[in-house]
């Protein structure tokens, strides 16, 4: 099921690098991937749902890749400076995937999605920071989370655009210094 699930995924990137997700069809996964139509309609109910699936797991490596090379994640400022850095990387390297996936029409983009899980994380760390510490939060973790992976997400692709001329360890640096000042109470 594994090796299925990749052939899937690596035939999905390879599509997405060619043309936008509403053009990509379920046969052409198939047909690239060497998959069966009946082996991909027993796992998945659509292309959508597929999709979903795609992008949950390319999300989801971020953080088994930051694991597998020993990054510490669990302080907020680490899991904060660690995701920025691998997103930024990410997006440079997958161009033309994230392209097509913010102006298709797919259901939720490969930074939707990045920025959900980004968000969880930030929420988790954010709540635990402040249960440690006594802290009382004016704004909910869960806000905090969402505004500043929604920010990030926004930052870096103005950045990206190039109407913003910023280092990564600027972006890094600002949006950490806003974060760490929304769970400060600056």
């Amino acid at each position: 099921v594994r090796r299925t699930y990749a052939m899937l995924c690596d035939a999905l990137t390879e599509l997405l690098e060619q043309k936008g997700f509403e053009s990509v069809t379920v046969s052409e996964i198939c047909q690239l991937s060497t998959v069966q139509r009946g082996t991909f309609y027993r796992h998945f109910d659509d292309k959508n749902d597929f999709f979903r699936y795609y992008l949950t797991t390319m999300t989801e490596s971020f953080l088994t890749h930051a694991q597998d090379v020993g990054m510490d994640l669990e302080g907020l400022d680490e899991y904060a400076r660690e995701m920025m850095i691998m997103l930024l990387g990410f997006l440079r390297d997958n161009k033309r995937l994230v392209r097509h996936s913010l102006l298709g029409d797919a259901p939720v983009s490969v930074v939707d999605m990045a920025a959900a899980q980004i968000a969880r994380g930030i929420t988790e760390r954010v709540e635990r920071e402040a249960c440690s510490t006594g802290k009382t939060l004016h704004v909910p973790a869960g806000f905090i989370g969402r505004f500043y992976a929604g920010g990030m997400m926004q930052v870096i692709r103005w950045n990206m655009e190039g109407t913003l001329d910023m280092t990564d360890d600027e972006l890094e640096q600002y949006s950490n210094a806003i974060l760490r000042a929304c769970v400060n109470n600056e």
